[in-house]
């Protein structure tokens, strides 16, 4: 993400973080810049932790579409 967006792509805020056993959600917003587009939403990732590392990972965004096309996929 960071090498696609030129080092822009960042997290802006984050809103919330709850955690349920090994799993953590948190609710954030993000935003980058690419090839002259800006993209800026709210997102939900949520994380699998286990020994102290992320061992698998879920991204969801407000508008999937739309960040979709900012990635060009």
């Amino acid at each position: 993400m960071m090498e696609e967006s030129a080092g822009t792509f960042k997290i802006d805020s984050v809103q919330s973080i709850m955690a349920n056993g090994s799993r953590v959600a948190a609710v954030l917003t993000f935003s980058g810049q690419r090839d002259g587009s800006e993209m800026s939403m709210l997102g939900v990732d949520i994380f699998t932790i286990e020994g102290g590392k992320i061992t698998e990972s879920w991204l969801y965004s407000a508008d999937q579409p739309a960040e979709d096309a900012f990635w060009g996929q």
